[in-house]
This record gives C-alpha cells, sequence and structure tokens, in this order.
C-alpha cells in the first residue's frame, strides 16, 4: 500500500523548475510499482499540496488491474481527514481482503 507517494523525485523537482539530476536519489516509485506486479493499494488526498493528487492516479495506471485507487478528501497531512477515517479504514480493510492478507473478522 502507498499514501501520498510521489511518482519520482525527478518528477517532484521539474515542477519547481529543476533538472532530476540535482537530487542525488531518483526515488522511482513509478519503477517500482511497475517491476512489482502484485495488488497495490494507492491512496491520494485529492488537495494535496506537496504530491500533486496526478501522481496516485499515475501510480495505479501504472499498478493497472492490480491497483486500487482510492482518493480522499483530505491534504497531505490530513490524509485521512476526521471526516473519512472510517471510510479510510474500511478501504484499507477491504484491500487487505481482496489481496489475501486478512481472514474474516470474527463478528462475521
Amino acid at each position: 500500500a502507498v499514501e501520498s507517494t510521489m511518482t519520482s523525485i525527478a518528477a517532484m523537482v521539474w515542477r519547481f523548475g529543476l533538472p532530476g539530476s540535482v537530487m542525488p536519489s531518483t526515488f522511482r516509485t513509478d519503477r517500482a510499482m511497475a517491476a512489482y506486479g502484485g495488488p497495490v493499494l494507492v491512496m491520494h488526498g485529492r488537495d494535496d499540496e506537496l504530491i500533486p493528487f496526478a501522481h496516485g492516479e499515475r501510480l495505479a495506471e501504472i499498478a493497472g488491474e492490480e491497483a486500487t485507487f482510492v482518493a480522499f478528501d483530505a491534504t497531505h497531512n490530513t490524509l485521512p481527514s476526521r471526516e473519512e477515517a472510517d471510510r479510510y479504514r474500511d478501504a484499507v480493510e477491504a484491500w487487505l481482503r481482496r489481496a489475501g492478507l486478512l481472514g474474516e473478522s470474527p463478528s462475521e
């Protein structure tokens, strides 16, 4: 699962008019996502002021059919917002079940 994650450092610094080569690390989440090939949960706030929402959308696109993308009405530091805390928890739990990483809850 990834939350509020950038596609790469180069894509982030490009927003500020800098070449990606100025960064000592490339931090290529996009390449890691493409190479992974397993189920992945991508969550991103629509109002993220640090990592553009498009980065989350792009990572889910790269992951393809194995991706579950969940958008929230939140900023970078308020994900999940208080109003969406239950939806956040439910999204994580549902993804864990689909991925076979969580059994049925005791109440079911």
